[in-house]
């Protein structure tokens, strides 16, 4: 039996969610009279993400003599995991009678396109001579297949603002997601006046491609300090103040807050703070026991939670000999819980060698007592939620590492290794002999394809040195016995 493989020399164009066909052609060699009958091929294509491809025809039955074209469908998910660039694949055709196999190459080549989100939080901000709450937050995601340099820019249509951004250039690979903080500040701040509102919109535009560009609105309240109806309301509260403070004698009050939540594990510190008014003094008491009795009538205490069960605080003010009504909170103290160790569920990078220039994509989940994960030597923080990072390498060789931690901090780690080499721009199309068996000494036809080739070679024994041979075409060698034959193609770098 004998069959060959042809593949078409063009690159394969393909954009996330569009399907793009390509076809190769499958023939048997053999003839109706000859020994060789009909044969049957399996195919199949790798080298790509396997939810990229579809062969819909993997088996075929071929008559001596015959042809078919057989056609392969590529359709990327519309995600940022279908990243731009080319991804060289192998088509494979296997017979099924000899368990003869021929292989050939092609290239996909993923088409950009671009998605980007942005929005701002909080939706309104206030400004003031005594309160400033003007600081955004600009939370940008990447959802296309491209890398992009953003630059943000803010407007008002009066022009009454000034922006200050954290970061004047954002990089987001695909699929990333950073928050950007900036202030926004009125240009005048007038003391007297009514309260006005600044509607604002930012602008994030990306310097890589001029026309990915979206916008989003937030609003700027600014307050004056003080406008009439707010001087006459603060005029007459203060003139009753005034008169109550004057005529009435106040007693001391004491307000006590958590600071750490109404539950605690044993062995942790419980977080009280307090306010007293009217008081010179303090008397803080824990479990009946006191802590002390001339505490500051404003201030915060760290209590530790030594014993299991209901723990009751209390706080009481003083001021000479007059005592307010004691303030109460109670906290629920349980046994420590114990925390699993963090554990590596998948830890694996898409390829461990990679091209100049190029990025590859590490998969990765952790247990769900893993509550950090840091990559070094970038000192990067893993999003938890994301499960892969797209990571270009620099150097020749790296050895990145990943270590999580839990809630307690333990921690666990793994390395892997990624080697960086410069691509080779020629390619082997095809290389076959016919015939591949002789039963005795003869002629053997060699026939040859490449592309991006500045020098093709071939060399078998008795030759000598690499003979020069055409980019592609095809040579008649006679032969005395078993013999292998070595094509070389060479890019016009030397590789």
């Amino acid at each position: 039996m004998a069959f060959q493989l042809s593949l078409p020399l063009e690159t394969v164009l393909a954009e996330p969610g569009i399907t793009s066909s390509y076809t190769m052609t499958v023939s048997n060699t053999g003839t109706p009279d000859g020994t060789e009958g009909e044969e049957r091929l399996e195919l199949g294509v790798s080298g790509v993400d396997g939810e990229w491809v579809v062969v819909p025809v993997p088996t075929i039955t071929l008559a001596a003599g015959e042809s078919q074209d057989v056609k392969i469908f590529f359709n990327a998910p519309r995600t940022s995991l279908s990243t731009a660039g080319n991804f060289p694949f192998v088509v494979k055709a296997r017979s099924l009678i000899s368990g003869e196999e021929k292989i050939g190459q092609g290239m996909l080549t993923m088409k950009p396109y671009h998605h980007v989100s942005l929005e701002i939080t909080p939706r309104r901000g206030v400004v003031s001579a005594a309160k400033r709450h003007n600081v955004f937050t600009a939370t940008i995601i990447n959802m296309g297949n491209t890398e992009h340099t953003f630059v943000l820019s803010g407007n008002d249509p009066e022009d009454d603002c000034l922006y200050e951004f954290d970061s004047e250039k954002i990089e987001l690979a695909p699929g990333q997601q950073t928050d950007v903080e900036f202030a926004v500040n009125p240009k005048k701040l007038a003391a007297f006046g009514s309260n006005r509102l600044i509607g604002f919109a930012i602008t994030l535009r990306s310097t890589t491609s001029s026309g990915v560009v979206t916008t989003a609105q937030a609003q700027l309240e600014v307050r004056s300090m003080l406008n009439p109806a707010t001087a006459i309301v603060a005029g007459i509260l203060i003139l009753v103040s005034f008169i109550l403070w004057t005529n009435q004698p106040k007693p001391p009050t004491i307000q006590l807050n958590l600071t750490t939540g109404k539950k605690a594990f044993q062995g942790k510190s419980i977080g009280v703070r307090w306010v007293a008014e009217n008081a010179t003094s303090v008397k803080l008491v824990s479990g009946g026991v006191t802590i002390d009795t001339n505490l500051p009538i404003e201030g915060t205490y760290s209590i530790p939670a030594e014993l299991v069960g209901t723990l009751r605080i209390e706080a009481v003010a003083y001021r000479d000999r007059r005592a307010s009504d004691p303030a109460m909170v109670s906290v629920d103290v349980d046994t420590k819980p114990f925390v699993p160790d963090p554990t590596f569920v998948n830890l694996e990078p898409s390829k461990e060698t990679v091209n100049k220039g190029e990025s590859f994509t590490l998969n990765y989940k952790f247990g769900n007592m893993v509550t950090k994960a840091t990559l070094a030597p970038t000192n990067q923080q893993l999003d938890l939620r994301v499960n892969s990072l797209q990571i270009r390498p620099e150097e020749a060789e790296t050895e990145y590492t990943v270590v999580i931690e839990n809630s307690e901090g333990k921690m666990a780690k793994k390395s892997f290794k990624i080697r960086v080499v410069e691509p080779v721009l020629s390619k082997i199309l095809r290389f076959d002999a016919t015939p591949l068996r002789l039963e005795t000494s003869g002629e053997v036809a060699l026939d040859w394809a490449t592309s991006g080739a500045e020098k093709v070679e071939i060399s078998y024994p008795g030759s000598g040195k690499g003979i020069a041979l055409a980019a592609s075409g095809t040579n008649r060698v006679n032969i005395k016995s078993t013999t292998t034959f070595k094509l070389e193609a060479f890019d016009i770098n030397g590789r």
